[in-house]
């Protein structure tokens, strides 16, 4: 089942938003990667590209952290850290054929990434909002 945009998602910071929008589409299309012919070629692109994006996606977020003085920063960059870690992880067992696109593994992106949206990057969004509205 893949992920609908919810307006509940939007954290109030424009460009944050966007590059969630984008990782939600990257889930998606692990999720219609399934039963394909080239399931395997179209879930290692796809996994390349997330982690790529979620480092530059990641990188974003914490500019913006620092540029504000969040007090929560090392928190939240733990929490980044974690996911690229099991990304990465999980990068390596797809190359190894040892992972399949599994309802497990769907279940655990959707999760964790609208579990951190709904969370970290909400409370960020209002923080920011909040701290940057005095210095722009």
């Amino acid at each position: 089942m893949s992920i609908d945009w919810l307006n509940v998602y939007n954290t109030g910071i424009t460009k944050i938003d966007e590059q969630h929008k984008k990782l939600v589409k990257m889930i998606n299309d692990l999720e219609l990667a399934k039963g394909k012919e080239n399931e395997s070629q179209i879930l290692r692109e796809v996994f390349y590209q997330l982690v790529d994006y979620t480092h530059y996606h990641f990188a974003q977020e914490e500019m913006l952290m620092n540029e504000a003085e969040y007090p929560r920063i090392t928190a939240h960059k733990q929490k980044h850290k974690d996911l690229i870690d099991q990304i990465v992880l999980m990068l390596e067992s797809l190359k190894s054929g040892e992972l399949v696109l599994g309802e497990k593994l769907m279940t655990m992106l959707k999760d964790w990434l609208i579990t951190h949206i709904l969370g970290y990057d909400k409370e960020f969004g209002l923080y920011y909002k909040t701290a940057t509205k005095f210095t722009k």
